[in-house]
């Protein structure tokens, strides 16, 4: 049986929770969470994913993205969700994966309700559009100019919330399309 971790807003752990209580949660309990810039070398192009109607974040923008699963770490679950979503190859990923940010609390709002997480942020530089979507959970793609990504998640066009500080995530997006990862790359390891 899935298993999500539950967390206290210190980020000390609360112990498990199967996914069909997720939305008992009380304001005070945090989820973990992945989510990836999955980006197009060759054009510095984003992927964006449209949500299908059912589910978290229904007919919403979003990255790929999804929860951390039981014993999973951050990395561990987003090669998953990469597989599992876009159909990207683990072999791929495991190799050019990028983690760009440690857990950050955010608040999401899905289905009239409003969720808590730690999310850690991840790039996907790849030389590839060829993608395979989970029609359980992906109703279409769309590559979008970078700073058009950006500036929905901003504006609030995405799953994303508004308002929230993004900036420092944004210029570590642009040093890995521009090739400045060393420094990105070291700190994932």
């Amino acid at each position: 049986m899935q298993l999500y971790k539950a967390y206290k807003a210190n980020g000390s752990p609360l112990g498990f929770l199967e996914p069909r209580n997720e939305e008992k949660l009380n304001s005070n309990v945090y989820l973990k969470a992945v989510t990836c810039f999955v980006i197009d070398k060759n054009t510095n192009k984003i992927l964006l994913e449209k949500r299908t109607s059912k589910g978290m974040n229904p007919d919403q923008y979003d990255l790929v993205s999804g929860h951390v699963n039981g014993t999973e770490v951050g990395i561990q679950a987003m090669i998953r969700e990469l597989q599992e979503e876009v159909g990207i190859q683990v072999e791929e990923s495991s190799a050019n994966i990028i983690k760009i940010s440690e857990s950050i609390p955010m608040s999401f709002e899905s289905k009239g309700k409003l969720k808590k997480f730690f999310v850690e942020f991840f790039c996907l530089p790849r030389n590839s559009t060829d993608l395979t979507l989970q029609e359980s959970e992906v109703d279409s793609i769309e590559w979008v100019d970078m700073e058009e990504a950006f500036r929905m998640m901003q504006q609030g066009e995405t799953k994303f919330p508004k308002d929230f500080d993004y900036e420092p995530i944004f210029r570590k997006v642009m040093e890995v399309c521009l090739g400045k990862n060393k420094i990105c790359i070291e700190k994932n390891k």
